[in-house]
């Protein structure tokens, strides 16, 4: 039975029971094509794929399924299945998805029972529900039981679901997730008349990310309702562009850490909720969810949204301006300006008579293509840089006809073939720039979206690139390639792909949305110049388009942010670059977020793939970055190097098989214990924290103790404890595997020294491995990792120390 989320001091002792998941990566994808209404092939399909370590695919052809009897995801206690995907909307023999159809064509329905619903038993690896509608049930619940967590942890994705009626008691809810390793993105949502919450989220973990947009919960007893356990940093949960309105108790509740809102429409709130730019009045929805017409709803949507925006709402295209809710009711269509010729100039029909045309036209427009010829591959040379955008726009290179299959499809890698191309007519001349944006109103958006470029860019200037940013708000730039193999063609290397150089506000790069992902071949991402919150999310960086080998030639930085504070780089493939993947450098890139990304790894799985330096490096004396949920690996020189700055929170990654420290705090190697309270260490990079001495580490196969001292000045700490298969040749540990963590509280003045004794966790033997701890403090700094020890496996030893006579 799944744990109320009330109770979670259970739900972690019976998690802490189960055998965690070994962490090594799917052999092969399964695919598994359901028959309308076959609800016993349907369940036949979960069970293998819950008995597999595949990726699995599961789709299901349009029709009601009867699942009063229950339905469920069951992966056994010590087994960790691979990816699932269950996708709704399919035709007779699930060859294609039905674009035409709704969630409402694909129905779990329970017909009141008491035992229906839908049950998952998720492992941390990734997860899709996508296109179905759940009925007179108890709903849909997603049980993470994947503990020590594995990363990097972008994994969990429901999207385009209906759940109604859900037969819950006050603690449960319409859509019911506990996650303890997997960041949760729940888009384009409706769940109506549940007795419990229409969606409730328990984020056991201070790291996990939760993202819910573009939905609708109404007519509930709670909203939504977000449980964040204590040091949960802010802007972990977050609301955007959604309806939570008529529900009897709270419209949203965050009885823990708190919840930050944005374009939401809301009446009522308890616990820590946050909110900007709130949508007020009555939402005025139908019978089915939708904005009537008149509802303050409609277009009050913002255009930049966390993890970026998806490409449909609940049954259409998301429009230009979007709309609150999960529905885009009655989008507003911009005037198009219509692009004819690949011809440069500004004769008629050209892409730069356009943006001349754009310029001059008060309002939003969208520049549309139908270049004529048999192949949809348009190559646009131009000889200058194209005018500089000054004026909201939508440059949509999807609309040349044929472009319906250039979107990226790929959970990983990029599979899209943009139409459209923009060259620099002549490699041999370097120029500065093909596209720049240049708005000063709120209202002022541009979004640029399925095109290819190749060949801009100086690389004596940084503030050059194929598309460079210099003010405005809410501009998107996704599903774009930026060098690489194009039709039978290749794209010139740009110098730098994307530059945000300016006062940018809320900005997204990608998104989570496979269809929004950019693919960065040469150039990467710079963000600089007082930009702020600018998102980089889910993109394909330094790699070819599979995601499986680096890019030829190898580009530079994957992104380097410049005296930019409060930026965010998300879910992400930042690998085989010459140099850093992720480089932080100023005074003021304070509060960078880099989190669930894959540095110097493949797309998917462990493949090698280093970068020619570190994976992040933090310079100068910026502060407050939080670093989660990655995987960095295989990179040259460090994993992860804190240069300046303090409050640096590093926990929760999977950091291994680096040429040099796993985590280096300065430029000096393994940094020796010193004393904590000396008042000149808040001058050097996190104040160079002492890390935990270990003691001893033993204990069974997959669980046992550690103990060791801490020697620091009075305060709160976590320890966090990481296995390894081998120590770096300094003697001190990375830490590939997560199999623990503890807290304590040190008292007193000047540098105290205390004992700790806590339990470690895994999915796979510790036999062999070594064990590495490092310390955080209240205020983020994280220790560089301790020395490793090596674990010793005592088979009868149990937890209180005493051994069973044979």
């Amino acid at each position: 039975m799944f744990p109320e989320p009330n109770r979670h001091p259970l739900l972690a002792g019976v998690a802490m029971l189960l055998a965690p998941l070994c962490s090594a990566a799917p052999a092969s994808a399964a695919e598994h094509c359901v028959a309308a209404g076959n609800v016993a092939q349907l369940q036949q399909a979960l069970d293998t794929a819950a008995a597999s370590a595949e990726d699995d695919t599961v789709r299901l052809e349009v029709g009601t399924y009867d699942i009063g009897a229950g339905l469920e995801y069951p992966l056994a206690a010590g087994f960790r299945g691979g990816a699932l995907r269950l996708l709704g909307g399919f035709n007779p023999g699930c060859a294609s998805p039905l674009f035409t159809s709704t969630p409402d064509d694909t129905v779990f329905d329970g017909f009141d029972l008491a035992s229906s619903g839908l049950s998952i038993a998720n492992t941390g690896e990734e997860l899709e529900l996508s296109k179905f509608a759940v009925r007179r049930n108890r709903g849909i619940v997603v049980f993470d039981q994947g503990l020590p967590c594995h990363g990097p942890r972008v994994g969990m994705r429901l999207h385009r679901l209906r759940i109604e009626d859900a037969q819950v008691g006050s603690n449960g809810a319409a859509l019911n997730i506990a996650t303890r390793c997997t960041s949760v993105r729940v888009e384009n949502l409706i769940a109506r008349r549940s007795a419990g919450a229409g969606l409730s989220v328990f984020a056991i973990a201070p790291d996990v990310r939760v993202e819910v947009v573009h939905s609708t919960l109404t007519d509930n007893l709670i909203g939504f309702r977000y449980i964040g356990v204590p040091g949960t940093p802010t802007g972990m949960g977050r609301v955007a562009n959604s309806i939570l309105r008529f529900n009897s108790q709270d419209d949203v509740a965050a009885p823990g850490a708190g919840v930050s809102l944005r374009n939401v429409m809301y009446a009522s709130a308890s616990g820590s909720v946050t909110s900007i730019d709130t949508v007020a009045g009555d939402p005025q929805l139908d019978a089915n969810g939708r904005p009537n017409p008149g509802s303050p709803a409609i277009d009050a949507g913002a255009h930049a949204i966390p993890g970026g925006m998806p490409q449909r709402t609940f049954d259409t295209l998301i429009a230009s301006v979007p709309d609150v809710g999960a529905y885009d009711a009655s989008p507003f269509i911009p005037t198009s300006i219509l692009v004819t010729t690949a011809s440069d100039g500004v004769g008629a029909g050209t892409l730069r008579s356009a943006i001349n045309q754009a310029n001059a036209t008060p309002g939003r427009q969208r520049i549309v293509f139908d270049i004529p010829g048999t192949s949809c591959h348009k190559a646009l040379l131009i000889a200058s840089p194209l005018p500089t955008i000054s004026d909201g726009l939508i440059i949509d290179g999807g609309s040349q006809s044929g472009s319906g299959g250039a979107l990226n499809t790929s959970p990983y890698g990029y599979n899209g073939s943009p139409c459209i191309s923009i060259w620099n007519a002549d490699p041999d001349t370097a120029m500065s720039h093909a596209i720049a944006i240049h708005t000063t109103a709120t209202d002022q958006a541009v979004v640029l979206r399925g095109l290819a470029f190749g060949g801009f860019g100086l690389s004596t200037d940084a503030v050059t690139g194929a598309v460079v940013v210099l003010d405005g708000r809410g501009h998107r730039i996704e599903g774009n390639q930026f060098s690489g193999a194009w039709s039978s063609l290749t794209l010139f290397d740009n110098a730098r792909d994307v530059v945000v150089a300016g006062p940018v506000r809320n900005m997204n790069v990608g998104g989570l949305d496979p269809a929004r992902r950019n693919y960065f071949g040469s150039g990467g991402v710079s963000i600089r110049g007082d930009a702020r919150v600018v998102e980089v999310v889910g993109n394909l960086v330094g790699t070819d388009k599979t995601g499986t080998q680096a890019s030829v030639p190898a580009g530079s930085y994957g992104v380097h942010i410049t005296d930019s504070p409060n930026n965010l780089v998300i879910a992400n493939t930042i690998s085989g670059l010459n140099l850093t993947g992720v480089q932080i450098n100023g005074t003021s890139s304070h509060n960078t977020r880099i989190q669930d990304n894959r540095i110097g790894i493949a797309a998917s799985g462990e493949t090698p793939l280093g970068n020619g330096r570190a994976g992040i490096v933090i310079a100068h004396a910026a502060d407050g970055s939080f670093i989660a949920g990655n995987t960095i690996a295989h990179n040259d020189r460090h994993g992860v190097q804190i240069r300046g700055g303090l409050g640096h929170r590093i926990e929760n990654n999977r950091i291994h098989d680096n040429a040099q420290l796993g985590i280096e705090l300065g430029e000096d190697g393994p940094t020796p214990n010193d004393d904590d309270s000396d008042p000149l260490a808040n001058l050097l990079p996190n104040r160079v924290l002492n890390a935990p001495v270990l003691g001893f580490a033993g204990g069974l196969s997959q669980q046992g103790e550690v103990s060791g001292t801490l020697d620091s000045i009075a305060g709160d700490y976590t320890l966090m404890f990481y296995a390894s298969p081998a120590c770096d040749p300094s003697g001190r540990g990375e830490g590939k595997s997560s199999v623990g963590s503890h807290t304590l509280s040190i008292t007193g003045g000047g540098q105290v020294q205390v004992a700790f004794q806590a339990d470690l966790y895994s999915g796979v033997p510790l036999d062999g491995l070594f064990i590495t701890a490092t310390a955080r403090d209240a205020d983020g700094n994280t220790s560089e990792f301790s020395t490793c020890l090596a674990y010793e496996a005592l088979d009868d030893l149990f937890r209180d120390g005493f051994e069973v006579a044979p």
